[in-house]
């Protein structure tokens, strides 16, 4: 599993690039959630990952991107969905998201 901020507001997604760079490519993460993530789908494409893995994205707002992504050849997915969970002064409503997959 990876977990990552990908930092939109500040790099407009510059980050994706080092969560690529910096993961091990031997052994192929089987989901990958990321915070500030507009378009998943350039994600993977950057890391060649849009073959191996189905992205689910989630936006409420210009504030809240989440996304995450599982390897669509080991794992199938049952059910996605997304709750708000907490109001802060500083960054406003936070968001979670989950799925649920099949192996």
């Amino acid at each position: 599993i990876l977990t990552y901020n990908l930092e939109w507001r500040k790099t407009g997604g510059g980050a994706a690039p080092f969560a690529r760079e910096s993961t091990s490519k031997k052994i192929p993460y089987d989901v990958m959630g990321f915070q500030e993530c507009k378009n998943p789908w350039e994600l993977l494409r950057q890391a060649d990952w849009q073959d191996d893995y189905q992205a689910i994205h989630v936006a409420h707002g210009r504030n809240v991107q989440l996304c995450i992504a599982y390897r669509n050849t080991t794992w199938k997915l049952l059910s996605s969905g997304d709750a708000w969970v907490s109001q802060e002064q500083k960054h406003g409503s936070g968001y979670m998201m989950w799925v649920r997959l099949q192996h």
